[in-house]
């Protein structure tokens, strides 16, 4: 379990969250106030996440059975459990479809990474993935923490460095301050440190707050809901970006949530996003073979289950407002009340025998196909946005 001694005290102060300078979904630029937190030293490893498996039984999202019913019309050879995995080219390929270096993989997950064959035995240190946000979500109430914020994620990546493009400052990754790709996207990779894939966690040197691998390796979940910009507003005490899911644009809600960090797949010429201010879309139901994430916590609110689930918790300026020991309500105590009043539910956990009752099976969707609109979307029974590199 990722426990006190995992954890880095983060102080806060003002993010200038986002960048003008890469992809338009960084910016606008904008300044958010971040309170003092706890920050996990590394991302939630294989053998972190297998104790929790084995102490609460839980199945996650992609080894769950997908059942017809919910799939009318869909061949029933593609309602098996599985995941998204990444499959290099042969050689050079169109950049702008993604498609062909990923592939629906029945039986991925994550003591499969890579499907059937696949495992996770000689890996224990290496990051966990094929994780889809509930699975995230249930670790960290199982750890009595959370997922952080984009901002707080941020804040923390920076290490100090505050507007530097890199973790590390700005010269660009030699294939020794980070885990990216190295060498020609997606065919060809020589490995930062000779690793092809995901590291051990600490094989790269710490940012200047001693957390490891903020950006590379593995994109990381947060708790914010995905907006296409950075949304300005004089409200700092809201739970997230956005504060609510992702639309559609025909009425259905397809709630997306924020991907931070990069991963090792990210390339220069496809995906500069090792970086702190670089951000991407992830539908809640995904899980990938780059993605994984970390836990925060509160300081507070003292030990034990923190604040709501994340995603869902008040803002941290704790001389903005009350939380209630039950849920509920938080509302701040000055002229903005009206505006900062956020609505959230507890973790439904057991403080005893630490049990915990999990939210019921996400809706299942075919992909949506986000990189070109004239393609036709591949037939998987999830929907995916999938994070660039």
């Amino acid at each position: 379990m990722t426990g006190e001694a995992d954890m880095v005290r983060i102080d806060g102060g003002t993010v200038r969250m986002g960048s003008e300078d890469f992809y338009p979904e960084e910016g606008p630029v904008i300044e958010r106030q971040v309170d003092s937190f706890l920050m996990a030293r590394h991302a939630v490893t294989n053998r972190q996440f297998a104790e929790f498996v084995e102490a609460t039984g839980y199945t996650t999202v992609a080894e769950r059975p997908l059942a017809p019913a919910d799939f009318p019309g869909v061949d029933p050879e593609m309602l098996q459990p599985g995941s998204l995995v990444f499959t290099p080219t042969r050689g050079p390929v169109d950049l702008r479809d993604w498609r062909q270096w990923w592939r629906w993989e029945p039986g991925a997950s994550w003591r499969h990474p890579h499907g059937p064959g696949s495992g996770v035995d000689g890996l224990e240190d290496h990051p966990v993935v094929q994780v889809a946000f509930e699975d995230a979500s249930a670790y960290a109430a199982w750890a009595g923490m959370r997922l952080p914020s984009e901002a707080e994620w941020e804040w923390a990546a920076r290490g100090g460095l505050l507007g530097a493009t890199y973790a590390w400052g700005e010269e660009p990754n030699d294939g020794t301050r980070a885990n990216s790709w190295q060498g020609d996207f997606p065919y060809r990779n020589t490995g930062a440190k000779g690793w092809k894939g995901t590291s051990p966690v600490g094989s790269f040197p710490p940012n200047g707050y001693g957390l490891y691998d903020m950006t590379g390796n593995t994109w990381e979940w947060t708790g914010d809901y995905w907006s296409a910009r950075h949304r300005v507003t004089t409200c700092q005490c809201s739970p997230g970006e956005s504060g609510r899911a992702a639309g559609t644009g025909s009425g259905e809600r397809r709630p997306q949530r924020v991907l931070k960090g990069g991963s090792h797949l990210c390339a220069p010429e496809y995906c500069l996003r090792y970086r702190p201010a670089a951000r991407s879309p992830e539908t809640e139901d995904s899980a990938t073979t780059h993605l994984g994430f970390r836990l925060a916590r509160d300081l507070s609110l003292g030990s034990g289950v923190l604040g709501s689930p994340a995603g869902e918790r008040p803002g941290r300026n704790a001389r903005r407002g009350r939380a209630s020991s039950r849920g509920g309500e938080i509302g701040a105590d000055d002229s903005r009340s009206e505006r900062c009043i956020v609505t959230w539910k507890r973790a439904t956990a057991s403080s005893l025998d630490r049990r915990i009752v999990w939210p019921g099976r996400a809706q299942r969707r075919y992909w949506t196909w986000h990189a070109s609109p004239e393609s036709p979307p591949p037939r998987s029974p999830r929907s995916f946005a999938v994070p660039t590199g």
